[in-house]
């Protein structure tokens, strides 16, 4: 049998020994236990049709649990705020 190496020890310690889950529904479930739903998403997204209907069915389900995104909907607003602010600054520079 051959020795772990360092690398793979630490990697499992940081892991806390833990087995990583394999398929991507199962490492967006592992991700939602985390709190990363930008992760999760992404991993339920990534399923595509060599997926059973199954497990396509429940990433459906806990896709349209996720709601929305708070960061994503947090950085549309900042967006809209410069492009509001950036406006206003142009038409009072043009007149002023």
């Amino acid at each position: 049998m051959a020795k772990a190496s360092t690398t793979e020890r630490a990697e499992s310690k940081s892991r806390g020994g833990a087995k990583q889950p394999t398929g991507p529904l199962a490492q967006a479930r592992a991700a939602l236990s985390r709190g990363d739903v930008r992760a999760a998403r992404a991993l339920l997204a990534s399923l595509d049709a060599s997926a059973s209907e199954a497990e396509r069915e429940e990433a459906r389900a806990l896709a349209d649990g996720l709601g929305t995104d708070p960061q994503a909907l947090l950085a549309a607003l900042a967006v809209f705020v410069v492009i509001v602010l950036a406006a206003t600054f142009a038409l009072f520079l043009r007149h002023g």
